[in-house]
């Protein structure tokens, strides 16, 4: 039996890695940490969902990466043997066809689509700590590869996260059961 990978998408700011972060602390799951070439943020210095490199770092990776994206000037990515010991991956449309092109079959892929209504991005961006210019150029980076991705409702389960911070917990939670996690 293929192990199962729960593919966490949404845009920059939709809640997305906290709620992955809170499920794995309440079960025995958990989730990738992916390589990134982007700077670290000040909120990012304690944890953070990603192991932080040099862009010239990136290809002594090349031959071992499952996932590969670029968002911007910054790029992200995971290898086979970081994914063959999570649950959760959280990646954008483009890291999951990616994902699916260079696994062939490897896994069962199950996404996950977060989504809060678009004029919440930037005021969610903001409460996290980022840089208004900077979160604005990231939601409009995402935009068209989002929007083709919401046309072609490219997931398994949707989630949209306009309630509590434990609504969304539990929404995931209630996914996860019915896949008999």
């Amino acid at each position: 039996m293929k192990k199962t990978i729960f593919l966490v998408c949404g845009r920059t700011a939709t809640g997305k890695s906290s709620i992955v972060h809170k499920v794995c602390d309440e079960t025995d799951l958990s989730y990738v940490k992916s390589y990134t070439t982007r700077p670290m943020r000040d909120s990012e210095k304690e944890e953070s969902d990603h192991l932080f490199i040099s862009p010239e770092d990136v290809d002594l990776y090349k031959d071992k990466m499952a996932a590969y994206t670029k968002i911007g000037d910054y790029e992200y990515f995971t290898t086979f043997d970081v994914l063959d010991k999570a649950d959760f991956y959280v990646i954008d449309p483009k890291g999951i066809a990616e994902l699916r092109m260079r696994c062939k079959g490897r896994y069962n892929i199950k996404v996950i689509y977060i989504r809060v209504p678009k004029d919440q991005l930037l005021k969610r961006a903001r409460k996290r700590g980022d840089d208004a210019k900077r979160a604005a150029n990231r939601i409009s980076a995402e935009d068209e590869e989002f929007t083709e991705f919401e046309k072609f409702e490219g997931w398994d389960y949707h989630i949209l996260n306009t309630g509590t911070f434990q609504d969304a917990v539990e929404k995931m939670k209630r996914i996860l059961r019915k896949e008999g996690v």
